[in-house]
């Protein structure tokens, strides 16, 4: 997690930063760390800023708890997020996961 804010209260957290969300700070330093390939990973949340990542990268991802009637669906499909689509909780992605794998190695 990100413990900086550009408002914070305790002025050592108190900054902009690469590693807040919706930056890609935190997800670069895991890729590295962790040789971590994009292509063939997913961003998991209750929220569209969870799956900011699939923007940027190829990951995709799947935000949950979401209708066709919530601002988070509008918000998925004004940006566009072709990698991002929805799902009713963790185990449907996870079912909806399990079901579009290709044999990734």
């Amino acid at each position: 997690y990100c413990p900086h804010h550009p408002h914070a209260t305790v002025e050592r957290y108190k900054k902009k930063c690469n590693c807040r969300k919706p930056k890609t700070g935190l997800f670069e330093k895991i890729q590295e760390k962790w040789d971590i390939d994009f292509s063939k990973s997913y961003a998991i949340g209750d929220k569209i800023s969870d799956c900011e990542i699939c923007l940027y990268t190829e990951c995709r991802g799947y935000v949950l708890g979401i209708d066709e009637w919530t601002l988070e669906f509008q918000v998925l499909k004004e940006r566009s997020c072709l990698r991002v689509d929805q799902a009713i909780d963790l185990s449907d992605a996870a079912k909806k996961i399990k079901r579009n794998y290709d044999g990734w190695k």
